[in-house]
């Protein structure tokens, strides 16, 4: 099976944090990357790593698409980075990949939609009063700021979108997942929210 390179970065994290989501080191990152794939990950005409193909996609797309989090040269996979790539180490090494998935949310999953449902955002569009969100609301909703960095919040984007997708299709009879679905569609594409959204 042939592996992009953002995912060898992600076989190799899921491998040194044992599947979770525990923070890891930069350094110990590029290393386990290194020794797991060195034929990819190696000085041209030396037997040590390159950090600079380690580097832009940890800090680039992986973080955009919310498969990890970062804080201080420290990174950890996030629980959608995890479901991305548990799957993948399995069919790699071999394991019986679970051929239906387990019917609840993940722990992190359930704390976004819990946050959600508190949020003001999700109150006004309830009620019907969706145009009188605030940008304000919308930081919040996603968990961001105005200083947030565009692919970690875009990675927030991510995240939160994954966890009302799978809390629809898990809680299909509940309507409040729907409305938080709708919700989510209508920030991302409305034109009022453009300058707030950043664009990929």
């Amino acid at each position: 099976m042939a592996l992009s390179v953002r995912d060898k970065i992600l076989v190799a994290m899921y491998d040194l944090s044992q599947g979770s989501t525990k923070p890891l080191k930069y350094e110990d990152i590029v290393v386990a990357v290194w020794k797991k794939f060195p034929e990819d990950f190696s000085l041209r005409g030396y037997e040590y790593p390159d950090s600079s193909d380690i580097h832009k996609p940890l800090y680039g797309p992986l973080k955009s698409k919310g498969f990890i989090r970062t804080a201080n040269k420290f990174f950890s996979l996030t629980e959608h980075g995890l479901a991305y790539i548990g799957p993948l180490v399995s069919k790699i090494s071999g394991d019986q990949v679970e051929k239906t998935r387990t019917e609840r949310l993940g722990r992190d999953e359930q704390a976004e939609a819990d946050k959600l449902f508190q949020s003001d955002a999700f109150k006004l569009y309830e009620g019907g009063e969706k145009e009188k969100i605030l940008d304000s609301d919308i930081y919040a909703f996603y968990s961001v700021t105005v200083r947030t960095g565009k692919n970690e919040f875009l990675g927030r984007i991510a995240v939160i979108s994954s966890a009302i997708e799978n809390a629809r299709r898990i809680f299909s009879g509940n309507p409040r997942f729907k409305i938080l679905n709708d919700l989510n569609k209508y920030l991302l594409t409305d034109e009022k929210f453009k300058t707030i959204i950043p664009q990929k």
